[in-house]
């Protein structure tokens, strides 16, 4: 059978720790870098909203919220490249057979990733430390150069969300391996590939809406004005995404097999669970953020935020088990070899309890300094 063929046979080495707590530790990692990943996607779209609300009355505004964001820009980039390594690495211990093939098929695409994102970041650096002139040509030029930036970082999204889900359908590894050997394929024929990438993208934006929201609200005292101007634009960038979430959700929910659409639908009672935890926590998280608005100060940011989060981790956990249905007839990982090794496994998880911490420190003292 030619799709045996195609997929790779499992590292024969064998995996040093027990499979939970791989898995465990890919979902969390996988979840701080899809938060830093949210902000950098819709931060780098809001710069570009604002070179437009810069002819509007609220011109000052926008210009001086155009050179916040592209102060952070560069560092949302280290942050989510930086943290987008470690999930990385546990999908390729865990599904690494999978992820490989479906990298070999769409290669050319996935190479030009690291390029791109370097080409991204130092346009992001230039923009910061270029004075930014008045002029109409150095506007011109900054317009420019942040659409490029922008585009580059919304097409490396398409790619990744492209290869992740064509690794979970091995049976569309041969069609299009052997359609184009040369690497020069997306899995453009799945139904799924554009609402799944949407509903990403989507997301991303909302969540940057809300961090927005933190930042026009941390200087309300200073500046009220400036910080109403921030919190609504926030609200917009939550709300409407959000609303159109919930449709293309509901696009891509009737597109994947029936029988994991029957699993979502109440067949499984966890992934059911999840899914409505996980809209249900968006839709109350609405009318919360709503009322931050008018008070900056309650606590309604703070509780539409966190269930922002259980949004995220409901859907972290429900990619996960869709991934595995997905992978069912072809893979599982009750197949993957197994050694397990108590010191490294100890080391390790010191090492990372100890990173994380590290990690919260430099994002304190970042927030300090903003």
């Amino acid at each position: 059978m030619i799709i045996q063929t195609i997929i790779p046979d499992l590292d024969a080495i064998p995996v040093p720790a027990p499979l939970w707590l791989l898995k465990t530790l890919l979902l969390l990692t996988f979840l701080l870098h899809l938060i830093a990943m949210n902000i950098l996607i819709g931060s780098a779209l809001t710069a570009v909203l604002t070179r437009f609300h810069s002819k509007s009355a609220r011109r000052e505004h926008s210009k001086y919220l155009f050179s916040e964001i592209i102060r952070e820009l560069p560092t949302f980039v280290a942050a989510t490249v930086t943290l987008g390594v470690a999930p990385l690495l546990f999908v390729q211990i865990l599904y690494g057979n999978l992820v490989y093939t479906s990298s070999i098929a769409i290669g050319w695409f996935w190479w030009w990733i690291f390029p791109l994102i370097i080409i991204a970041y130092y346009i992001f650096y230039y923009l910061k430390f270029k004075s930014l002139k008045t002029d109409k040509p150095a506007a011109l030029k900054t317009t420019f150069l942040i659409w490029i930036a922008a585009v580059v970082l919304f097409w490396i999204s398409f790619v990744f969300s492209n290869n992740f889900n064509l690794a979970m359908q091995p049976a569309r590894f041969s069609a299009l391996i052997l359609k184009c050997a040369k690497g020069l394929s997306l899995n453009l024929g799945d139904p799924v590939t554009f609402p799944r990438w949407l509903h990403i993208t989507l997301g991303a934006i909302a969540v940057s809406g809300v961090y927005r929201m933190w930042r026009g609200r941390s200087v309300a005292v200073k500046d009220a004005a400036y910080s109403s101007y921030q919190l609504n634009l926030g609200y917009k960038l939550f709300i409407y995404p959000t609303m159109a979430n919930i449709l293309i959700g509901f696009v891509y929910l009737i597109l994947i097999p029936d029988e994991i659409m029957r699993m979502l639908m109440g067949q499984d009672v966890v992934m059911t669970a999840l899914w409505l935890a996980g809209l249900g926590a968006a839709m109350w998280a609405m009318p919360a953020l709503k009322r931050t608005i008018d008070a900056p100060q309650s606590l309604a940011l703070p509780l539409g935020t966190m269930l922002i989060v259980i949004t995220l981790i409901s859907m972290v956990i429900l990619r996960d088990m869709v991934r595995t249905a997905y992978q069912k007839p072809f893979f599982h990982l009750s197949m993957t070899p197994l050694d397990v090794a108590l010191g490294p496994i100890i080391m390790f998880l010191l090492a990372f309890v100890i990173g994380i911490g590290i990690f919260w420190w430099l994002v304190k003292v970042y927030v300090k300094k903003r």
